[in-house]
């Protein structure tokens, strides 16, 4: 027995043209560590409603792998943090994730994501996030996806609109403790169908996983 026959989401993976995404083992997160504290975007900006990256070495490393930590020990199959390591060309470039919450009649899930700033404006952000969108759909049988960029991450909202998803709300959220407006998203399976866009070509280790998604 390996530890992927006992934790099956370990293999799991999503594979497009361009790249992969994985869900991450232990050594993925060492890489991935590295990768931000190389910079994910300017110090004075912040792309993310909760500012982690703000956070020090070595309180940085230790928050951020409690983070991903407590997503595999939390898992539910009607509540979850699924979190992705994208892969090109054999490198780690940045993360990708897929977030269920309250159940409901409503199948419902939310992505978010980053990339090293050097791996930034290659398109990977599209690639990302279609790929993890069409599993959403086609695998978990989504209804709606839903993200969520603050009014001045341009290149987090193309990547919403090229995806096909139309703007919901705008609302007023603290950021370092200034009011910013953050910009809603949401994306319906009709709206991604009539997009075309399918960047998925395989899933592997879906037999495996497929039951933990299942109640």
């Amino acid at each position: 027995m390996t530890l992927i026959d006992e934790w099956p989401l370990f293999g799991l993976g999503l594979v497009t043209p361009m790249l992969t995404l994985r869900v991450p083992s232990d050594e993925d997160l060492a890489q991935l560590i590295q990768l931000a504290l190389a910079g994910i975007h300017p110090p004075e900006t912040m792309p993310f409603s909760v500012p982690w990256t703000d956070l020090r070495p070595p309180l940085f490393q230790r928050n951020f792998l409690q983070h991903h930590w407590r997503g595999r020990a939390d898992f539910a199959h009607d509540r979850f943090d699924l979190n992705f390591v994208v892969i090109i060309e054999g490198s780690i470039v940045g993360s990708q994730s897929l977030h269920r919450r309250l159940p409901s009649t409503t199948v419902s899930f939310e992505t978010g994501s980053w990339l090293g700033r050097v791996h930034q404006g290659r398109n990977v952000g599209k690639v990302m996030r279609a790929a993890v969108v069409a599993f959403a759909f086609d695998y978990l049988q989504a209804d709606v996806i839903t993200s969520s960029a603050f009014i001045d991450n341009i290149a987090s909202q193309r990547v919403s609109v090229a995806t096909g998803y139309q703007l919901l709300r705008t609302e007023m959220v603290s950021r370092r403790g200034v009011d910013t407006a953050q910009l809603h998203y949401e994306l319906r399976r009709d709206q991604w169908e009539r997009t075309g866009i399918c960047e998925l070509i395989e899933v592997t280790g879906w037999p495996a996983c497929q039951s933990m998604f299942s109640p």
